[in-house]
Parts: C-alpha cells; structure tokens; sequence
C-alpha cells in the first residue's frame, strides 16, 4: 500500500516507536517554564510533547496537518486525566495558512517541523502566520537538526535497514529507508517502505516517498531576521545551551517578533 506520506495509516501509528529515543521532551517543559503557560506547538503529531506539556500544567494548542496523527493522539490524550484533558486542543490545518482567535505565550516548532517547507516562499508564509498568533513578548522557539553532511554522503542512495519490535510478541516492523540527497538544491528525498511480520509472514505493508528541505544556521537566521523576528538566544542542542558550532548536531533559536 502506498501512502500519501509518512504521517499517515500504518506509518502514523509507527511515529511514536521511531521517536521513542527522543530526549527532547523536558527540555521543551523547561521552556514552557521560562515562556508558558499558554502554547501553541506546530506540527504537533501524535501529542508526543504536546500531552507532556498539557500534563506539566501548560494550555496547549496543537496544529498538526495529518488527521491520521491526530487521531492517535486523540486515543493517548483520552487515557489522561480530565484536568490534562481540559488543557488540549489540536487542530487539523496547514502551518502555512492558519489564523486562530487568539495569541500564545510560546510557540514551538520542534523535530525538523520547518523541513517539510521546501521552498523559502512556503516557509515565510509559516513565519507570517505565526507572527499573527504573537505578541511583542511571545517567543518563538525553532529547533532544527544540523546538516550531517558527512554522514549523508557515505549513506546518498543506499538502503538502511532497522527493526522494531511489533505491539504483540509474535510480531516484529522492518523499516527500510533510503534518502538520496540533492546537494545543489538542499533537498533530501526519502523512500520508507515498512513492513510488519508475524513470525516470518508479511502481514502489512506500506510505502512512502517524502521530499524535505534541509537548512543550514545562516539561512535561518536571515529568514528569521528578515521576516520580522529578532533572535535573543541560540544554542546547538535542544537539551543543552551549547554553540552552534561544528560540534553541535543541533540548531535551536529563540526569538521574538519585532514591534
């Protein structure tokens, strides 16, 4: 089975267990304790740090795009308490043409949201929506994987394989992924094909092909200053206030619109 992308069906319900090894989640509570209590996260997926902000005590609106994702957070949000419950709200809508009735105290953009934004016309129109949801006092946080160039042309085009195991006992998901990169134009195009087995007999299979944009800090912080934001901190992981610098794996900025 083909699929529309890789937040949809089968790769949906597959989101959760590719990202268990995040570690990003306190540090995005952390930011809600510095910026909080009213949040706005874009692309807000399956609830995987939106229901942990809602449970720390933050008011929580999610944007997310896939109605399959937001389903299954649906599911995960049913199974807290009413009081985290009440702190929810996801929406189904596109990052690039949103208006809601109302301004935040943080927004987020995490894991790589601003990659799905190939073109620099598609992610200003991002910046314009959420500049509308701000005050001169909101912040803006943008968390961003640093270009692994090195690693991307020893593996451009060649398969990786990786297996997970399934919900059940007798079950096990292969995850075949393959990204080619197109160094000139900043475009990482990825084949994911995943297959679920029980023992060793197919039971589902489906397959995706994701075009994604890649940025490096110099292009981020020109789209961010140009587009009305003033960036008051920068550091090189979500987890820790290091440099941004050949060191660092990742590209967080913090900003605020300009009055």
């Amino acid at each position: 089975m083909v699929e529309n992308n890789e937040y949809t069906g089968f790769f949906a319900e597959f989101y959760d267990r590719l990202h268990e090894s995040n570690d990003d989640i306190n540090a995005y509570i952390q930011f809600g304790k510095k910026y909080g209590p009213r949040i706005l996260e874009l692309g807000s997926g399956t609830g995987r740090i939106l229901i942990p902000l809602a449970k720390a005590g933050y008011f929580v609106t999610g944007l997310e795009f896939s109605q399959d994702m937001i389903n299954i957070a649906a599911q995960k949000l049913n199974k807290e308490s009413l009081t985290t419950i009440e702190r929810c709200t996801m929406l189904n809508g596109d990052a690039a043409n949103f208006l809601l009735d109302q301004v935040f105290d943080l927004i987020i953009a995490p894991c790589n949201f601003i990659n799905h934004f190939p073109a620099f016309e598609q992610l200003e129109l991002v910046l314009s929506c959420i500049k509308k949801h701000m005050t001169t006092s909101t912040v803006l946080v943008i968390d961003n994987s640093m270009p692994a160039l090195k690693a991307w042309i020893e593996t451009n085009g060649k398969e990786e394989v990786f297996e997970f195991d399934g919900p059940d006992q007798d079950k096990k998901i292969i995850d075949r992924f393959t990204a080619s990169f197109d160094f000139i134009h900043q475009i990482e195009t990825d084949h994911i094909i995943l297959e679920e087995y029980r023992k060793d007999r197919l039971i589902r299979q489906a397959e995706c092909r994701v075009e994604l944009s890649y940025y490096f800090p110099r292009e981020l912080q020109y789209l961010l200053t140009s587009n009305g934001f003033a960036i008051f901190h920068q550091q090189g992981s979500t987890t820790k206030d290091i440099p941004i610098d050949m060191k660092a794996d990742e590209m967080v900025f913090c900003c605020r619109k300009l009055s």
